[in-house]
């Protein structure tokens, strides 16, 4: 009985240094956890961004992708107005009486609704044997003033400033624009042309 209580108080310190090392442990665990789930929450804020930047990318892709898919069908301006057709060639009939290249573009507005916002039409039109601008030609093709009815079309003709005292061979194109964003690209042919389809 006497060498059980001589190891009594043995035993109690030893339980006590292993509680005082137990209660350390504890406490760097708990720091650990604390800091884990710190860096949790910052990789699931981080990939909470990821997805929502990788959502707005999906919808900005599925936009262009809708958009060039209008244009191939001719749909301009979220798909309410249609090109029904072009037409280009020289115009003689002016007062300098130089033959200048000219595009007509016929619009459809195949929407319901009247469009009453101004929507500009812009022509570059290129010199392609000379890499060289030879002007620029822009009209209105909608306005508060001249909405667009809706199942009603418009012809609109855009004309170089810049032509010719007769058309042999010339290699123009025109770069047309609708609101500063660009449509398409025609060649002018070398034929005559009065402006109307």
């Amino acid at each position: 009985m006497k060498k059980l209580l001589y190891f009594l108080p043995l035993i109690a310190l030893i339980s006590c240094n292993d509680i005082s090392t137990l209660e350390n442990e504890n406490e760097k665990l708990k720091k650990q956890l604390t800091e884990i789930k710190l860096e949790n929450d910052s990789l699931v804020d981080i990939i909470r961004g990821l997805l929502i930047l990788n959502e707005e990318l999906e919808n900005k892709k599925q936009v262009e992708i809708t958009k060039q898919k209008n244009q191939t069908q001719g749909l301009l301006y979220n798909g309410s107005i249609k090109v029904v057709t072009t037409k280009t060639g020289y115009d003689p009939y002016n007062n300098d009486k130089l033959w200048l290249p000219s595009i007509t573009l016929m619009f459809e507005n195949v929407s319901n609704n009247t469009i009453d916002d101004m929507i500009e039409i812009k022509a570059i039109f290129i010199d392609n044997s000379k890499k060289e601008q030879l002007s620029e030609d822009y009209q209105l093709l909608t306005t508060s003033s001249r909405p667009f009815i809706s199942q009603t079309k418009k012809q609109i003709t855009l004309k170089s400033n810049v032509g010719w005292y007769f058309v042999d061979k010339q290699d123009v194109s025109v770069h047309i624009f609708v609101d500063n964003v660009k449509y398409k690209t025609f060649k002018i042919k070398n034929e005559e042309f009065t402006g109307r389809i």
